[in-house]
């Protein structure tokens, strides 16, 4: 696994935890699981970026799901898909370096492998709507 798809893969550990309120912060939820395992520092340095940003930016990025999920709200969403989402839609927001493709395919990725059987279709379909739709001038 590339370092990062690892730091995806870390990023949405810790937006998980912090979305089931395991710990009140991010930060804790960070020192928590670094604690816990052993990872490479840029490893760690972008999933940390993701997930303080998506903390940072929640209600942006929830608004652009609940916009482009066709009869969903968040709740509904299973907590796997909805970080993933919101991971993902983090990065083609702010990370200007990764193409939206990368983005999408990794979120479908991480959907097919952490999720269940359709959910690499359901992320695949908000993300495509979202890149079309509202982030339009990043290739």
């Amino acid at each position: 696994m590339g370092r990062r798809r690892n730091a995806r893969v870390l990023a949405l550990t810790f937006m998980y935890q912090y979305d089931l309120k395991t710990y009140e912060k991010m930060e804790d939820i960070i020192h928590y699981t670094l604690f816990m395992d052993e990872y490479e520092v840029d490893v760690v340095n972008y999933a940390t970026r993701l997930a303080a940003g998506v903390v940072k930016t929640l209600e942006e990025v929830d608004e652009l799901i609940v916009k482009s999920a066709e009869n969903w709200t968040i709740g509904r969403m299973a907590t796997i898909d909805r970080n993933i989402l919101r991971l993902s839609i983090f990065e083609m927001l702010y990370e200007k370096d990764v193409p939206k493709n990368v983005t999408i395919n990794e979120a479908v990725e991480m959907a097919k492998t952490y999720s269940t059987e359709k959910s690499g279709e359901f992320v695949n379909g908000i993300l495509d709507k979202i890149s079309k739709t509202y982030i339009k001038d990043k290739k």
